[in-house]
């Protein structure tokens, strides 16, 4: 942990009395999960859809037959490859019942780093004797496949039940997954809702909070995800999201149970069809959805439906169709009055010749220290976690935080 260090000298009637050594420790991180890559295979409407859609009418068209794969069309996503693929309703179909090669299905080539995690959609075609497993191969690695033994074979064609999976692993450059059968015949299967994250941290915020400033510099509080190929942060004083693919994300990350939540979006499309969600986790990587916006985007919004438990509220573009903006954050702390912040405790406890005082549960910024016979010994600014400030001596101290006095001995 990198810590910065003051060094003050405390003076009392003019008088040098010792110098004291102030640590302060660099604020809490925590861990925070969004898409960087996102693939639900909008554009395809054929037949074998799931459970509960409405399919199109047809069996779709083959992409390509070809042991090497072909360019795999219709996907929100360019640089998909796949063999024998056919457009089911938001998937692709791979492979065929005879005389065909093995189907397989392989994302593009994702800029990816640290701790990572896929989930994704599958089933089987139906129950006329096509195979339950396939292969995930990881960036190439055919000698460890992870096998999937399970998938559902039992549905009625056109009406699938498809089970979702999910697996961590590690990020590179340019890495790729493959969806691959084992046999050439009947060992037909779909993909469906393709995400991948990412891991990055965030310095959570005290509420109540709020930001319109330039968005390239935004604050620690703020994790900006966007896939490979997207558009960067802007040096406006908005967050821009754009239609060059999908991947795109904003969490902010906070401190405090929130009341509600305000900012204003703004389109560049009058006739707006993407799909903007806001969302919210109480870890970080669980987000669930507050509302969304699939037109008449523009304009103030309020959310005043936020979890006890949410520390985490994300913005994302699901679905791309022109530009958003997003600006004029503020989220609003839940409180009844001062009465309810004062009640919020520091921890305040000795560690050798230190004095620490963990904030990571209270609203406090600022610290001081008096010795028994009422002297100031020390003051300094908090920052969000725990605090080591030295002190002298062995003794008893006073330690304030928030108007509340703390008795600590030093050994």
């Amino acid at each position: 942990m990198k810590n910065l260090s003051l060094l003050s000298k405390i003076f009392i009637a003019g008088i040098i009395l010792f110098n004291v050594n102030v640590i302060m420790s660099k604020a809490q991180t925590v861990s925070v999960y969004s898409p960087v890559f996102e693939e639900h295979f909008s554009g395809m409407t054929g037949a074998y859809y799931p459970t509960g859609s409405i399919g199109g009418a047809g069996t779709g068209t083959g992409n390509t037959q070809s042991a090497a794969g072909g360019t795999l069309v219709n996907t929100d996503n360019p640089g998909w490859t796949a063999c024998y693929a056919q457009n089911a309703y938001h998937c692709p179909r791979l492979g065929v019942a005879t005389g065909g090669l093995i189907g397989w299905l392989q994302t593009p080539a994702i800029n990816l780093s640290g701790n990572c995690n896929l989930s994704f959609n599958a089933v089987a075609q139906n129950s006329t004797g096509d195979l339950r497993t396939i292969n995930v191969i990881f960036n190439g690695d055919t000698e460890n496949p992870e096998p999937i033994t399970d998938l559902d074979n039992t549905s009625a064609a056109n009406s699938y039940n498809f089970k979702s999976y999910s697996y961590d692993f590690t990020g590179d450059a340019g890495y790729q997954i493959r969806f691959t059968a084992l046999n050439a015949d009947y060992n037909r299967f779909l993909i469906a809702d393709v995400v991948i994250t990412q891991e990055q941290e965030g310095t959570p915020v005290s509420l109540p909070y709020s930001y319109n400033g330039n968005a390239s510099n935004a604050p620690d509080c703020f994790v900006n995800f966007f896939s490979v190929g997207d558009v960067t942060i802007g040096s406006n004083d908005f967050f821009q999201f754009a239609a060059t693919g999908s991947g795109q994300s904003i969490v902010l990350c906070f401190k405090d149970t929130a009341e509600s939540l305000s900012f204003n979006l703004a389109t560049n499309k009058a006739g707006y069809a993407g799909v903007f969600l806001v969302e919210e986790s109480a870890d970080g990587k669980n987000f669930t959805e507050l509302t969304s916006y699939t037109s008449n985007t523009s304009g103030p919004k309020t959310i005043s439906t936020i979890s006890e438990d949410t520390r985490f509220i994300r913005w994302r573009y699901q679905k791309a169709d022109g530009i958003v903006n997003l600006s004029n954050i503020v989220l609003n702390r839940t409180a009844t009055g001062i009465n309810e912040i004062q009640q919020e405790t520091a921890k305040v406890y000795a560690q050798g010749q230190n004095i620490i005082i963990d904030t990571e549960n209270t609203l406090a910024d600022k610290a001081e220290i008096y010795n028994l016979q009422g002297q100031k010994i020390s003051s300094c600014q908090l920052s969000i976690g725990e605090n080591s400030i030295q002190v002298p001596s062995s003794q008893t101290y006073l330690v304030k935080v928030n108007n509340k006095a703390y008795k600590v001995f030093v050994k």
